[in-house]
Order: C-alpha cells, then structure tokens, then sequence
C-alpha cells in the first residue's frame, strides 16, 4: 500500500491515522488484500512516498514513531 504526503515532522501523526485506518479497513474488509500484504516483502508492505523530499529530523519523537510503525519512508523519484 502507498501514500504520497508530504514528509514533515508535522505530518507523520496523519500519516500515521492513515496507516492505522488503512490496517483496520483491511482486517475487516478486505481479507484477501490483507493477506497479499502480508506476504509481501517487509519493505514494500507500507510505503510512504514524500512527494517533495524527506523533511523529518533523525531523532526527534516523531521519526522514532514513523521507525516503530513500520511504514517504509521513500523519496519520490523525480520524472525523466
């Protein structure tokens, strides 16, 4: 699953509502879907793609709860 946001510290908490509503969407909804993600490599099972650069601090609280979550943090890859 994919979201493109943009990636500030001030975002991640959004970002974060949305991955929960996104797990619980599929525990109740979406049983075969779910099951594909699971199977999935642990990587590409939740991206978060920043769609204007990463802007979050290493360290700070936020990054810590983005780390734990287990949503992959990607760049946006610019177009040719």
């Amino acid at each position: 699953m994919v979201e493109v946001h943009s990636a500030t510290a001030s975002e991640v908490s959004k970002v974060l509502r949305k991955l929960q509503w996104l797990k619980d969407w599929l525990n109740e909804n979406a049983e075969q879907l779910r099951q594909l993600s699971q199977r999935a490599d642990r990587d590409i099972r939740y991206v978060w793609i920043a769609s204007s650069g990463v802007h979050i601090p290493k360290h700070p609280p936020q990054a810590r709860r983005l780390a734990q979550s287990g949503l992959s943090l990607k760049e946006k890859l610019p177009l040719p």
